[in-house]
């Protein structure tokens, strides 16, 4: 999910841009925002394994292994060669401070208290921890990824309720994580529906989903996937990786219109999408989770999981990065 060559600008010293809400006085290289206007490159259809790790293929998919993980995200339907995008969008500098709307904000998950109830602070969609994962009342989802050793026990994730972006006609999803390593195609997010219907089944049907590692060919570090039945799936890869460290992931959806990933405020990837949020049958709104059986567990942290009613920009997503995941 290849590093692009960033334009350096000189910032007047009113300009103060920094991680996490850092003040940074002086002559700066400025925080730059991809260009919107991006189009959609060409599909490249789906590879096979490669490398010493095979992959493990889904339904009529096929992929690349990535970080001793498994692969199984590709293709679409039978007969379609699923998207790959990965173009490197233009970059054009942040002024100021650029808000959401007011009102966008419509679910915020912070993983405060203790238990296993995910409470949400704006809208009130509660979400339930699965399969022994508990909040520990330091502000802290952690997940512990896929065991491996016997015996084996159950993935942990947050289940949040059905049909959180199935209504809206935009989306930015946003999650403030550490993912600590570990087998590709693992997910930060995957909201959807799998081939059993309600809960996790042998492989997807409908979702988005962002992924810390692919196989994709267009790059193997973050990621994301649009799949819907009729349509090829939609892959957009980058070589980014977020091994060990703190990030602000973040995915915009703009209905039949196009898709676009972001990493700490700067945009990565943008493609053209047929695919609107209504089409995406959301009964397992997972995070941590993938609707495909043979996909790992998340192996990581959130402080912080938000959903957006508009496809906000790069300069707004800064605006959010420098505030931090305490502050709206």
């Amino acid at each position: 999910m290849r590093a692009a060559v960033i334009p350096i600008l000189t910032l007047p010293l009113w300009l103060a841009c920094g991680a996490k809400g850092d003040l940074i006085i002086g002559v700066l290289e400025p925080v730059v925002a991809g260009n919107s206007s991006v189009s959609a490159g060409a599909g490249t259809g789906a590879t096979g394994a490669t490398g010493a790790t095979s992959a493990i293929a889904g339904s009529e998919q096929g992929g690349v292994a990535g970080l001793a993980g498994t692969a199984s995200e590709g293709g679409g339907n039978a007969g379609e060669a699923p998207l790959d995008n990965g173009g490197a969008p233009a970059d054009v500098p942040c002024v100021g401070d650029e808000e959401p709307l007011p009102g966008s904000l419509i679910h915020r998950y912070s993983f405060d208290g203790s238990g296993a109830t995910v409470r949400d602070s704006v809208g009130g969609a509660d979400g339930t921890l699965v399969n022994g994962a508990m909040l520990d009342g330091s502000g802290v989802l952690a997940l512990p990824g896929e065991d491996i050793t016997p015996p084996l026990t159950p993935d942990q994730y947050a289940n949040l309720p059905n049909g959180l972006i199935s209504s809206l006609s935009e989306v930015t999803v946003i999650a403030w994580t550490t993912w600590m390593n570990g087998a590709g195609y693992e997910r930060v997010f995957d909201f959807g529906i799998s081939d059993t219907g309600e809960g996790q089944g042998n492989s997807g049907k409908s979702y988005v989903a962002v992924m810390p590692s692919t196989g994709f060919p267009s790059g193997t570090g973050l990621g994301a996937e649009i799949a819907m039945p009729g349509v090829p799936t939609l892959r957009l890869g980058t070589s980014e990786m977020m091994i060990n460290r703190p990030a602000m992931v973040a995915l915009s959806l703009r209905s039949g219109l196009d898709v676009t990933l972001f990493l700490d405020g700067k945009l990565l990837t943008q493609s053209a999408t047929p695919v609107k949020l209504s089409d995406i049958d959301d009964v397992n709104d997972f995070v941590g989770e993938s609707q495909w059986s043979k996909d790992h567990a998340y192996h990581g942290s959130y402080t912080e999981f938000r959903i957006y009613d508009a496809a906000l920009t790069a300069c707004q997503l800064h605006t959010l990065l420098v505030r931090g995941p305490d502050t709206p």
